[in-house]
């Protein structure tokens, strides 16, 4: 697990998270780690393609995509 702060701006609110594991362990971080408070956004990536995603909304309720590499490091994509 690692953190990184990033200019959240563009995103309002991550995507339903459907995945009940997945929920869980955001529930149970949110819980047990002081770093985050209820504005902390945690943004849960999931590996795709060999590349870390997540994806979120805008205030305006589009999705951005959200990536991170080690290569290119963390991007933000427009409205899809």
């Amino acid at each position: 697990m690692s953190s990184l702060r990033i200019n959240a701006k563009p995103l309002q609110e991550l995507a339903i998270v459907d995945d009940p594991a997945l929920q869980q362990a955001l529930a149970d971080l949110r819980d047990n780690e002081k770093l985050f408070d209820a504005g902390s956004l945690i943004v849960p990536f999931v590996v795709e393609e060999g590349t870390w995603r997540a994806i979120g909304m805008t205030e305006k309720g589009q999705r951005v995509v959200i990536e991170y590499d080690t290569d290119t490091g963390l991007e933000i994509r427009g409205a899809t």
